[in-house]
Order: C-alpha cells, then structure tokens, then sequence
C-alpha cells in the first residue's frame, strides 16, 4: 500500500533476497553482540517504489527477483543491488536484468549493495571479497546488458550528493 511522505509516495512491494540467503529468518529475540553473522536474520525483503511528481525510481537492494512483483511500475532509474550477481549464471543475469532494468523502462543504473560493508566508511569503498561474490564479472555483465540496452551505468560515490534524476525527469520508455 503506498504512503506519502511531502511530495513523495513510497511503496514497498514484495522482493527476494540473492540466492544462496545465508541467514534465512527473521530475529525473534533481541540480539546481544557478540553474535555470529548468521543470527542476522534476513527477515522480508521489499523492493522500494519512489515517485515525485512525474519522476520514479527503485531501490531494490536484493540481487534477487520475485516474477510480476514489479508489474505496473516503471522507473526512469533503479538503484540495484548487485551482491553475489557475480557467483550467479548468465542466464540469471539476464533475467534479473529483464525484470528490474528492462520491464520497468530505466534509462539509469546505479549499482548497490556492492561494498564490503565490513569496512569502515572513513576508507575507500572496495567489493566484497572474492568468495561472497565475483564483482568484476558483474561488472562485466552489466556494462554489457547497460550497452545493449542503451541504460546508463553509474557507480556512486561515497559521501558525493548525487541527483537520482540527473536528465530532463522525463519518464523513460515504457516496455
């Protein structure tokens, strides 16, 4: 159901979080540190709907996709989560592409949920380590699927203020 904040309306609609979900769940106890990563339950996941006026985005911070959860919504740019895209099949890729990218007519891509974020943020963003994912093969993947497609790939930058709507707010073309 959406809600409106000033001039914004926000909808959560229901997402999936990236394959191989290590800490499925929800928290039902307060937790305590020290605790092991894993008692950091996933809990739901939702992908954030956000329109301005004529203007839309996504934030989906998932590398994941739950089919026709996103139907009827459109977004001139998609803040997508790319965590463990790396570890996951072309096939995968393609279809998440399709779904976030494509089906909702983006023109902007800003990659998220990227980061080692074990590292403090007084120091250089970095990827994840090579175990929990394959950054440079998402990479990869997206520069090519952004190309073929003719979407904007953008990475953010720490502590740079950055306009979610850097065009005309135009909508982008519709699928």
């Amino acid at each position: 159901m959406p809600f409106t904040v000033g001039r914004f309306t926000l909808t959560a609609l229901p997402a999936r979080h990236s394959p191989g979900d290590i800490a499925p769940g929800r928290i039902d106890r307060p937790l305590r540190p020290p605790v092991r990563a894993t008692d950091y339950r996933t809990g739901d996941c939702y992908t954030l709907h956000v329109r301005h006026g004529t203007r839309e985005l996504l934030i989906h911070a998932s590398a994941h996709s739950l089919p026709g959860a996103l139907d009827g919504h459109h977004a001139q740019t998609v803040y997508l989560g790319i965590g463990a895209l790396g570890h996951q099949d072309e096939a995968f890729r393609e279809e998440y592409w399709q779904r976030l990218v494509t089906a909702t007519g983006a023109r902007r891509v800003v990659p998220i949920h990227w980061d080692d974020f074990f590292r403090p943020l007084d120091r250089p963003l970095r990827p994840f380590r090579a175990f929990l994912d394959d950054f440079p093969a998402t990479m990869d993947f997206l520069t090519r699927a952004a190309e073929r497609t003719g979407v904007a790939l953008a990475l953010p930058v720490l502590g740079r203020r950055a306009d979610p709507w850097p065009d005309d707010g135009a909508p982008g073309p519709r699928s």
